[in-house]
């Protein structure tokens, strides 16, 4: 808004007496044109946000989605490193309900823990959490 003040005055110090008519609608002109600024910023923000937040929920939810594959794949192709997976405990052993956890490291980060009824769908779990966590730690590579 303050640009378009700035504008503005340069405009009817350029005018000068001119014709209202043409003022009028410059001044016009020089609204449209914040709020086309203002509506593309916006759209730069929404992109951000499906970007960082909604496209990793889609492409997890895809139930035929390895997510420990896909962690596999994207580390040995971005970063040349295999992701670590360390059991860190079980929680009530040899009962119904007993949960397990584990950690993945990817170059000594730790970047999630998972919990399951198995070591395998903890570690399911930990790859789920490690994916959607990936653009904040290591960026878009």
């Amino acid at each position: 808004m303050q640009n378009n003040q700035l504008l503005t005055k340069t405009l009817v110090e350029l005018i000068g007496n001119c014709n209202t008519y043409i003022v009028y609608h410059l001044l016009e002109i020089c609204d449209l044109i914040d709020s086309l600024n203002t509506l593309w910023q916006g759209l730069v923000s929404a992109l951000h946000c499906v970007e960082t937040r909604l496209l990793p929920l889609l492409l997890l939810a895809d139930p035929t989605r390895n997510p420990v594959a896909s962690l596999q794949e994207q580390c040995v192709v971005l970063l040349q490193v295999q992701p670590e997976y360390k059991l860190v405990g079980i929680d009530n052993k040899n009962t119904a309900n007993e949960a397990c956890r584990i950690r993945v490291y990817i170059r000594g980060i730790r970047m999630a823990t998972g919990v399951g009824k198995s070591q395998k769908l903890a570690k399911r779990d930990a790859a789920e959490k490690a994916l959607i966590k990936w653009r904040v730690v290591f960026g878009s590579l």
